[in-house]
């Protein structure tokens, strides 16, 4: 990953076949790079909807996007699993979050909601972290998107190791980004709503 061949948002590089890739256990959030654009100085996250009441937070809580806060149910990181780790050639990472899901660590899950694994708009949520080696829907593919952020930081298409659709925010492909929208996997497209920028926490904010 960049930028001018060192990692800038995460903590591990790799080299693996030709490119860079990074893997994390550092506190960071998700910053979409549509909502981005449309305004600097307001940035959407990825997070939990309802937030993390005392730092817990349920199974089948939904993954919605919310103007950034330092909240806990904004803050991610990146554990690889070492298991599954060849089969994605070394991109795949869990997304972790600050919270907890009771006293288990609270991972995001591909299609939680409903039971819609793998389906095409599912909404993401939260689950208890699995074991290594035990659930491709809780694998998450990062490629570098070729670009940094107004901010600076690398933004990357974020795939479902279960159902290789991109994660995305419904509705947002012709529509402005806004809080509340569900996070969801769609099929790849070119739409900014599917990049994602990894920001420190608290994210740095352009004022225009």
């Amino acid at each position: 990953m960049r930028t001018n061949g060192k990692c800038t948002a995460f903590s591990l590089c790799i080299a693996v076949a030709g490119f860079t890739i990074a893997g994390s256990a550092r506190a960071e959030i998700l910053v979409n790079l549509k909502g981005q654009k449309q305004n600097p100085s307001v940035q959407m996250c990825m997070g939990i909807a309802g937030g993390a009441n005392g730092g817990v937070v349920k199974d089948g809580a939904k993954i919605v996007v919310w103007d950034c806060n330092g909240a806990d149910d904004q803050i991610w990181s990146q554990p690889q699993d070492p298991v599954l780790a060849p089969w994605f050639y070394y991109r795949n990472f869990f997304l972790r979050d600050l919270a907890t899901d009771g006293s288990s660590p609270a991972c995001i899950q591909d299609g939680w909601i409903n039971n819609t694994v793998g389906d095409k708009g599912a909404q993401l949520g939260i689950a208890a972290c699995a074991a290594n080696g035990t659930s491709l829907s809780q694998q998450w593919i990062f490629d570098d998107a070729g670009e940094n952020d107004p901010a600076g930081f690398p933004c990357y298409k974020i795939y479902s190791g279960y159902s290789w659709r991109a994660v995305g925010v419904a509705n947002a492909q012709s529509n402005p980004v806004q809080h509340g929208m569900a996070v969801i996997v769609w099929d790849s497209n070119s739409s900014d709503d599917q990049i994602w920028c990894v920001h420190p926490n608290p994210p740095k904010i352009i004022v225009s």
